[in-house]
């Protein structure tokens, strides 16, 4: 056929209907796809060059082809089918978002170079004297109950009584022994003193769990040395002056606490009874102010109006730390001692002595108080602090001796020193 634009006799290749293979590629296969193929995108031919090129797509090929393959998927895909794959177990809450590939690999921004100079070359190390403070665990206190104030773990009161340390546990108390004499040792210790200490513990821990009134910390410690106790008994025979020592132990601390039930239940009743007649007498004091300063300046002491309510809110004061004393004793510690009867008595008398002490010495610095000129809100101030200081006056006494310790000491120390002759001239 002869092409109208270049009289060329010669077939030309055309495209025409091809646009979807194009596209999408061919969907025919095999010998017939390439020929086709070849015969639609082939340059103009001659006829023999035509018929070799035909001859060449023919001919079987050699190398085997491969078997199709899928595509392989973007990494973003596979890590997203993946992660997907490992959370469809997982709860609804516990699953993490998916986050792009670019995301996950997409390296950070350098930091500004001022933010580069003040990172140190080497790790800084902290001397001993500019260490930061170590972080101390807050130890809870434990239940004090509703009439045992808190602040900050102290109480809010001065306790006389208080423990200054804790019961040390069976294997600090009794160290290991030496090794005994075997001929001693079976002599001495026979079976029956075995048996006679492993019933004696049975017996401790039925009272504990039976009849022990004792705190849950205390019944505790006691079944865990009773524990040690048996432990070392079952391991050897020459453990058994240790175990026996930690059995009489805990049985000595058991009759001593039953002691303590005993006394808490004679002596609290009446301390109870005396600390109410108190309040009673200080309610009556309070009313009955212009009889008793009457008669004291009908005597000739004036002094008495001024220090009339400073004494008394100290009796209040010492009333207070006096009840709260027992109750903690008594009823949460359990560890009340009837040698201590006597501070519950003398109690309210020394805790007016210290509200009046406080009073003289706020009023070294504010006369109008002696002269009962000052204001209202310096009188409620003074009272107040009379008041804490009967709630505290262990504490007040405690600073009164260290002041007098520290200027008696350094007037002491003065004298002895112009006391001391001088020392004769040495010879030369």
């Amino acid at each position: 056929m002869e092409d109208k634009h270049t009289n060329d006799q010669h077939r030309k290749a055309s495209l025409r209907g091809k646009g979807r293979e194009i596209f999408f590629g061919a969907k025919t296969t095999g010998e017939d796809a390439r020929a086709d193929a070849s015969a639609e995108t082939a340059p103009d031919l001659t006829a023999d060059e035509s018929a070799a090129l035909q001859d060449l797509l023919t001919e079987p090929s050699a190398v085997p082809s491969a078997p199709p393959t899928e595509p392989l998927p973007y990494p973003d895909e596979a890590n997203a089918a993946a992660s997907s794959e490992r959370q469809e177990a997982l709860p609804l809450g516990e699953r993490v978002p998916n986050l792009p590939a670019a995301e996950l690999s997409a390296p950070s921004e350098p930091p500004h170079p001022d933010v580069q100079a003040l990172e140190p070359e080497m790790p800084e190390i902290w001397s001993g004297e500019n260490a930061p403070p170590e972080t101390v665990a807050v130890v809870p206190s434990g239940d004090e109950g509703g009439l045992a104030p808190l602040a900050e773990g102290q109480l809010a009161w001065e306790d006389p009584f208080a423990h200054r340390g804790q019961r040390p546990e069976a294997d600090q108390l009794f160290p290991e022994t030496e090794a005994a004499d075997p001929a001693l040792l079976y002599m001495l210790v026979d079976d029956e003193h075995i048996r006679q200490l492993f019933t004696l513990i049975e017996q401790l821990l039925n009272e504990l769990a039976m009849g022990c009134r004792a705190p849950s910390e205390v019944l505790d410690a006691y079944q865990k040395d009773l524990l040690h106790a048996n432990s070392l008994l079952l391991a050897s025979r020459e453990n058994y002056d240790d175990a026996r020592a930690i059995v009489y132990r805990v049985r000595g601390e058991i009759s001593r606490q039953r002691q303590i039930e005993a006394n808490i239940k004679r002596y609290r009743p009446l301390l109870l009874n005396y600390y109410l007649g108190w309040g009673v007498t200080l309610v009556v004091l309070f009313l009955l102010k212009a009889l008793f300063v009457g008669v004291a300046e009908a005597v000739g002491v004036n002094t008495v109006s001024a220090l009339y309510y400073p004494a008394l809110f100290g009796i209040a004061g010492a009333l207070l730390s006096g009840f709260f004393t027992l109750e903690r004793h008594t009823s949460i510690l359990r560890d009340f001692d009837p040698m201590h009867i006597t501070w519950y008595l003398l109690n309210p008398l020394l805790g007016g002595v210290m509200g009046v002490l406080m009073f003289l010495l706020i009023a070294i610095a504010n006369e109008d108080l002696l002269s009962e000129t000052a204001s209202f809100s310096e009188v409620i101030i003074a009272d107040l602090l009379c008041l804490a200081a009967g709630m505290n006056q262990s504490y007040v006494l405690q600073r009164l001796d260290a002041l007098r310790q520290r200027y008696g000491g350094a007037a002491a120390a003065r004298d002895a020193n112009d006391n001391t002759p001088p020392a004769p001239p040495q010879s030369t």
